[in-house]
């Protein structure tokens, strides 16, 4: 089985997206408990929150090469 590129990106984007739905839940928990000790747990969140961005923007990225790549093939062929 091979894997496309655009399989890639979208499998990036899913990572990305549960990695932001755990980062998003841990700092609305922390802000729901008040708990402004847990700074560490709160840093990490933040960051890893930035971390999924870049990672979006790379399976965007994976994706909109794909179909550039698809196109010009058509183009050729057209």
């Amino acid at each position: 089985m091979m894997i496309t590129p655009i399989a890639s990106g979208l499998g990036i984007l899913q990572r990305a997206e549960q990695q932001l739905n755990r980062h998003a839940n841990t700092l609305a928990r922390l802000s729901a408990e008040g708990n402004t000790s847990e700074v560490n747990q709160m840093t990490d969140a933040l960051t890893g929150l930035k971390l999924v961005e870049r990672d979006a923007r790379l399976g965007i990225k994976v994706i909109e090469a794909e179909n550039q790549r698809v196109g010009s093939l058509l183009d050729i062929l057209a």
